[in-house]
């Protein structure tokens, strides 16, 4: 009877050290003062599977811990009109997708980051 209480205790024990480990590491890592912020540059080009490969991202992506994070399509000045319009549809389906033209990615990037 003796050593079932105190397996019971070891157990009991071990699961508190867990879940206080798991709140310190989530204290000190969560910064709620500066989140953290990502950008990804994508550049569409009229060759390639846009959706596909936005979609995909989008939904890999959703599995990191980044609160603010966002998607930039950069259309090349060889974007074929049908590339606009799913760059469109995309960044009207999802607000973490945007899109500019590469002569204006600097000036968008440095908006970004002044807000």
């Amino acid at each position: 009877m003796e050593n079932a209480f105190f397996a019971l205790a070891v157990i009991v024990l071990t699961l508190a050290a867990i879940y206080f480990v798991r709140a310190m590491t989530n204290f000190f890592l969560h910064r709620k003062n500066k989140p953290l912020y990502a950008i990804t540059l994508f550049e569409v080009n009229c060759e390639e599977d846009i959706e596909y490969s936005v979609r995909n991202f989008i939904w890999s992506s959703s599995w990191n811990n980044i609160p603010c994070q966002e998607l930039v399509l950069i259309i090349k000045e060889n974007a074929s009109a049908d590339s606009v319009k799913i760059c469109e549809m995309l960044s009207g389906e999802y607000p973490v997708v945007n899109f500019c033209t590469a002569d204006k990615l600097s000036d968008y990037i440095k908006s970004r980051f002044n807000n």
